[in-house]
């Protein structure tokens, strides 16, 4: 079965035509869907017992899950990119180090604990335990001096989008120099781009430091979520690499990483498993 791919169109600087061209340049059949904020309606493209590869936003990834018997499909097994199950695996190499994780509700009430173990400068890190990420990823500003209005005005979307039994991942804030994407494939890295760089304004180029791309191979090899996902490298403020997050390659933004190689890869993965369950 040759593998088809069903591709939703983001940012360009996110890579996502580029992966378009190069799939197209090796002659796979493409459903190309374009991202709105609200998907409305089915995906209705391919056949259901077809090979096929997909790269778009998580709720269509999720909606796919759901509704298609596609193979893969979406390599997004969620439970595999909760902090709480790579955590435990890769916590030597981690950059929101030392961290506490607890339910949402509990974290108001414990912010000076918290502040007193892992905080600085009356600022806290947090981030959701869930790879789906039901809100973005923040430092938040603790109102310990009086200014609690910064944290209630903040905490008020994390409530928006969380139930109070979600997971929250706390650690103290840390100054990242930059950071870098590598792309996996069983254990294997295969490519890599920077995607970050000293400011908060989003930098992509095909090149990266040996250092971090050593580093994402020995987690890599350390732990494998899906047949295919991604490493997040960065660089800290004492000039060292360490882990930043894992992330399921069919909603990741693949920026400058060389897509040919990925393309390779994802339809070599695919077709094994599309063999190894249809014979």
């Amino acid at each position: 079965m040759k593998p088809k791919w069903l591709i939703e169109h983001f940012d360009e600087r996110n890579g996502t035509h580029n992966l378009v061209a190069e799939v197209e340049k090796q002659g796979y059949e493409l459903a190309l869907i374009e991202y709105t904020p609200i998907q409305q309606g089915s995906i209705d493209v391919f056949s259901p017992d077809d090979c096929v590869i997909t790269q778009t936003s998580i709720s269509i990834a999720l909606d796919i899950m759901k509704a298609k018997k596609w193979v893969p499909g979406p390599w997004v097994t969620s439970k595999n990119y909760e902090c709480s199950s790579y955590y435990a695996h890769l916590g030597k190499y981690l950059f929101n180090d030392p961290y506490v994780i607890m339910p949402r509700n509990d974290v108001p009430r414990h912010l000076n604990q918290l502040h007193k173990w892992i905080g600085k400068d009356d600022k806290l890190f947090m981030r959701p335990n869930s790879g789906l990420k039901p809100f973005t990823a923040q430092v938040f500003n603790l109102g310990l001096n009086d200014q609690s209005y910064l944290f209630d005005a903040d905490w008020g979307w994390v409530k928006e989008f969380t139930d109070p039994e979600t997971l929250i991942v706390i650690a103290g804030p840390k100054v990242i120099q930059g950071e870098w994407r590598f792309i996996v494939a069983g254990k294997e890295v295969i490519t890599g781009s920077q995607y970050q760089l000293k400011d908060n304004d989003l930098k992509t180029a095909p090149e990266y430091p040996q250092e971090a791309w050593d580093l994402a191979v020995e987690v890599a090899c350390t732990y494998q979520p899906d047949p295919m996902f991604v490493v997040d490298i960065c660089l800290g403020e004492d000039n060292k690499y360490y882990l930043m997050e894992i992330g399921a390659f069919s909603i990741a933004g693949l920026y400058s990483c060389n897509m040919e190689k990925i393309v390779q890869a994802a339809v070599k993965v695919a077709e094994q498993e599309w063999t190894d369950l249809h014979g």
